[in-house]
């Protein structure tokens, strides 16, 4: 009793200090703080990606042409090779060692291998440690009463990182929905679906749908299902009932809030984990892959095959032999794997539940909710702008359901967590074009050294490469701001612009007369080198600080509107206060609780409430003392919470209100 005791003065204290600190501090008004909100300045990283992009293959120009580019052009492209994060190159080894091209080609791969496997330690480490952190907290049994650590293993391949597992989830996903779609062809002549043994079916596939393919994508596989109760009791006499029970269950309702935010908190980590996996991908996929596909640049000078990026090697010997291997498996896994996972990720999770749930839209006892999709739907072609004829028919009904469920899937918030990054910045009918531009920069840094290396005709491949990407950029607009396709045309412009200009040093080479003044055209490609990344940077700060003020105005926005609700509160409280006192001080004790008005009543409450915390009722009115009623007012509100669970018993020493209640009341 000493102990809580003191410990009530402590808190007692603590509370008398924040709210003297609240009324000191001029940033709090009203309980509200009014300090200006912080300035932060946040980066569309669509453009950053495209910025570093166009850095990435222009830097990979002054290697993969044979060009004599100017002294300027060399330095800027050298510049921006900084931006295809060749450590090998940036740590200046070659200064400390000699080294030839298998090295580099040893330390790039290494230096891969190394990153992914750091990553995949601290993911599984993660794993384990919220396994544990689950295990800690565990629900107790609901028939003895003992902690339940029985687990469940859930398998869910459609949540993972592996390719193969995810091959196999969407294989068996087709599989079961071909089936079910012949079964239902095979039924689709009899009379028996409106029985109730195909309405109960249909209400069990129902249930099954919103286990498997819901639109809730929250689920932890490796964490486990943990059952409420034991399969076996250890203690088979003891069973709660009563008291114990109910105990029992608040608990586990506390618990169970506890391990849901431990859940959400483990989904997070793991979505910031495969993050980190594809920016690495994305950063590092143009420089590994060119390093990947040197391997196999070879040219014959004489009867012997020399590596052309180091021509101290032989190739097509037992060394480059192993080298192949190696650069096989990583076409295999990086050259072609990280395209096909990007783009495997993004169609299993629009694809997701979309075949379960037109199969079963189609039966005649899912009308109601057919409707309802086909409403979504056709507000969606409204907003859209699209007009699409023959909307009656049961197939194109069933395409557009199609195309609206799987917007709806990659609309969702754990898609967006999880995968937004990659397909988040370009239009709904262009969530692919992540792999094409990724195939776009892998064609310019290392496919391109394989056609004709030195040759015009390289270039000129390079060149229309660029001006077939540049055509579809301002044709089909891909990006979902107008900003970042324009900033992408512009790079692509630039790109198109240094090839032609190649084409010109190549072609004025092979002429005896110097017919082109080489000079002025670098000074002019270094101009318009500056003017697109100084448009591209100015662009990506004006966006930036147009959003700094948009939330900054809406925090104030936010700030006003909280104030406005606590003066409205307040005002509310005196008006009721200021009610109150006015009609006991009119009436007196001959004031009936049936003739109070509601600002009156809602004041007595809340004196009724203080009344029973012990706190006193502060009031400018005289005492005026009650009438012969034998209940007060507070004594009826305090009847009313002992009803509702909040007292539990009625206080006698009500503050002076001077109602008379009827005998009724």
């Amino acid at each position: 009793m000493v102990v809580m005791g003191r410990w009530d003065q402590f808190k007692y204290r603590v509370k008398a200090f924040f709210k003297r600190e609240r009324r000191t501090n001029k940033k709090i008004l009203f309980g509200v703080d009014v300090s200006p909100p912080m300035r932060t300045f946040p980066v569309n990283p669509s453009k950053f990606k495209i910025i570093l992009g166009f850095f990435q293959i222009f830097g990979n120009f002054q290697s993969s042409f044979t060009v004599k580019w100017s002294t300027g052009v060399q330095n800027i492209m050298g510049v921006s090779q900084k931006f295809n994060l060749d450590f090998v190159a940036i740590a200046g080894i070659d200064c400390v060692i000699t080294k030839n091209f298998y090295f580099d080609f040893t330390a790039t791969v290494g230096l891969i291998a190394l990153v992914v496997s750091v990553i995949t330690a601290y993911f599984y480490a993660g794993m384990r440690s919220y396994r544990r952190k689950l295990q800690l907290i565990p629900r107790n049994c609901l028939r003895c009463g003992l902690p339940v650590l029985e687990s469940a293993t859930i398998r869910n391949d459609d949540e993972s990182f592996n390719p193969f597992l995810l091959l196999k989830s969407w294989w068996r996903t087709y599989n079961f929905n071909k089936r079910a779609t012949r079964a239902d062809q095979l039924g689709t002549g009899k009379a028996e679906y409106a029985n109730t043994t195909s309405v109960v079916s249909v209400v069990k596939e129902t249930r099954a749908l919103k286990r498997k393919f819901g639109m809730s994508q929250v689920r932890t596989p490796y964490l486990g299902l943990f059952r409420s109760v034991h399969t076996k009791c250890p203690i088979k006499r003891h069973v709660l009932s009563g008291e114990m029970l109910d105990r029992t269950i608040r608990s586990n309702l506390r618990v169970w809030q506890a391990r849901v935010k431990l859940r959400m908190n483990y989904l997070t980590y793991r979505n910031k984990c495969l993050k980190l996996y594809c920016w690495v991908a994305l950063f590092l996929y143009p420089t590994v892959s060119k390093t990947i596909l040197t391997v196999y640049n070879c040219q014959e000078v004489g009867d012997v095959y020399y590596l052309v990026a180091d021509r101290r090697l032989v190739c097509y010997n037992g060394v480059w032999a192993v080298f192949g291997v190696v650069a096989t498996v990583g076409v295999v896994v990086w050259v072609v794997g990280i395209p096909f996972f990007f783009g495997l990720l993004i169609w299993l999770a629009q694809d997701r539940g979309v075949a379960p749930r037109l199969r079963l839209l189609r039966k005649p006892q899912l009308r109601v909710q057919r409707q309802k999709w086909l409403k979504e739907v056709e507000e969606q072609q409204l907003a859209d702008g699209r007009y699409v004829r023959d909307m009656d028919s049961i197939e194109v009904q069933d395409e557009e359901l199609a195309v609206h469920m799987k917007r709806k899937n990659l609309a969702d918030s754990t898609v967006q967590a999880r995968l937004g990054f990659i397909y988040a910045e370009y239009a709904d009918s262009f969530w692919w074009f992540e792999v094409v531009d990724l195939s776009r920069k892998l064609f310019l840094s290392g496919v391109i050294i394989f056609v004709g290396n030195g040759s015009v005709e390289q270039v000129l491949l390079a060149a229309g490469v660029c001006l077939v990407t540049m055509w579809f950029l301002l044709y089909f607009q891909p990006y979902d701001g107008h900003s970042d396709n324009l900033i992408a045309c512009i790079a692509q412009l630039q790109l198109f612009f240094t090839l032609w200009l190649g084409i010109m040093i190549q072609l004025n080479d092979l002429n005896s007369d110097s017919l082109i003044n080489t000079q002025l055209l670098g000074y002019l490609l270094v101009g318009t080198c500056i003017v697109v990344t100084g448009f591209g940077l100015s662009m990506i700060i004006g966006e930036g600080l147009a959003e700094s003020r948009r939330l900054f105005i809406e925090a104030k926005a936010e700030q006003t509107k909280k104030v406005r609700d606590e003066v409205w509160k307040r005002w509310n409280k005196a008006y009721n206060y200021a009610v109150y006192e006015a009609q006991m001080l009119r009436f007196g004790g001959d004031l009936k609780f049936a003739d109070l008005s509601e600002p009156a009543i809602l004041e007595a409450s809340r004196r009724a409430k203080l009344a029973h915390r012990g706190e006193e009722v502060v009031s400018a009115m005289p005492r005026i003392d009650e009438g012969d009623g034998e209940n007060s007012l507070t004594e009826v509100f305090l009847e009313v919470d002992s009803r509702n669970g909040v007292a539990k018993k009625n206080s006698k020493a009500a503050p002076r209100t001077g109602v008379r209640l009827p005998e009724s009341t």
